[in-house]
């Protein structure tokens, strides 16, 4: 929701705290865990952080 409402800087916050969980809990393979990769990568993006898009 804070990524539709331009807050991408919150919206990066909520999603690398999904990413620690799900990787503890669930491993890098899992869809769940590869969403939050694929919605952290946009998120990164459309800040302009091209370079951290890509590394993850």
């Amino acid at each position: 929701l804070h990524w539709y409402q331009g807050r991408a800087r919150e919206a990066e916050v909520i999603f690398l705290e999904a990413l620690k969980d799900l990787e503890n809990t669930s491993g890098l393979d899992h869809p769940n865990t590869l969403t939050v990769v694929s919605n952290l990568a946009q998120v990164l993006r459309e800040q302009g952080r091209y370079q951290e898009s890509e590394a993850i």
